[in-house]
């Protein structure tokens, strides 16, 4: 089930990436901690681009949708390699805002994700 499979591959992975980017990376270290769960995240929207498991994956939509998402989480990569942060957080947002454009369209009783980037000072 689709829902299964978020909570036990997404949901770490989006932890970890939700807690990456709280924080402005310091070293090449801390932006690897960036880079590493959103590829891993991209990578995973592989597996939902090829689900069938319910009629509504067989559309245009669904494929649509899981490219949006694994080009956001890709996007997230392309501002790291580049070490900017607040680039890195818009698109952390963006992909954020995909996921749940995916959940409301297609999975309901998904819970809407809610990105923690504080503010920079």
């Amino acid at each position: 089930e689709n829902a299964e499979l978020m909570e036990q591959l997404f949901g770490p992975a989006y932890g970890e990436l939700t807690r990456a980017v709280a924080t402005k990376p310091v070293d090449r270290k801390a932006w690897r901690t960036i880079l590493d769960p959103a590829r891993r995240l991209a990578e995973l929207t592989n597996l939902v681009y090829f689900r069938r498991g319910k009629q509504y994956m067989a559309t245009p939509e669904w494929s649509a949708a899981a490219d949006a998402s694994r080009k956001t989480l890709l996007a997230i990569g392309d501002a790291v390699k580049q070490q900017n942060y607040e680039l890195t957080r818009k698109r952390y947002e963006a992909a954020v805002e995909s996921c749940n454009a995916c959940h409301k369209k297609f999975e309901k009783e998904a819970p809407e994700l809610k990105p923690y980037v504080p503010d920079v000072k």
